[in-house]
């Protein structure tokens, strides 16, 4: 943990990672996002996260990338970077995401993605 205070966006880092999980008003788990770095900016309560970011929501959505933020004040998550999102049974991928903070509901910008689908013959 390194503290950075008189500079003009004060901020603390996080070299050796962090785990950051959101809880629901009874602390039930809702979400929760890991990264090998991070870094909580004070003034507009946000962080950003990087390297091996993974967040995972509810329903066992996992997120993949290797940048994300989370602004709390705006209570939104989002990437511009290459992003992955892992399903029970589908796999999307796309650059740019965006998405509520607990990981519900969110949008992939420039979609790719894989689906299963079961073909019985006659």
């Amino acid at each position: 943990l390194i503290r950075h205070e008189n500079i003009k966006e004060p901020y603390t880092e996080f070299p050796k990672g962090v785990k950051i999980i959101k809880y629901d008003a009874n602390m039930n788990i809702i979400s929760s996002i890991t990264a090998q770095f991070a870094k909580h900016f004070d003034s507009d309560d946000r962080w950003e996260a990087k390297n091996n970011v993974v967040a995972v929501n509810l329903k066992g959505d996992t997120l993949k990338t290797e940048y994300l933020v989370w602004d709390m004040k705006q209570e939104k998550i989002y990437s511009d970077q290459y992003v992955k999102i892992i399903q029970k049974d589908q796999i999307y991928s796309g650059i740019g995401f965006e998405s509520n903070q607990d990981f519900s509901s969110y949008k992939i910008k420039n979609l790719k993605g894989q689906m299963y689908v079961d073909i019985q013959e006659n």
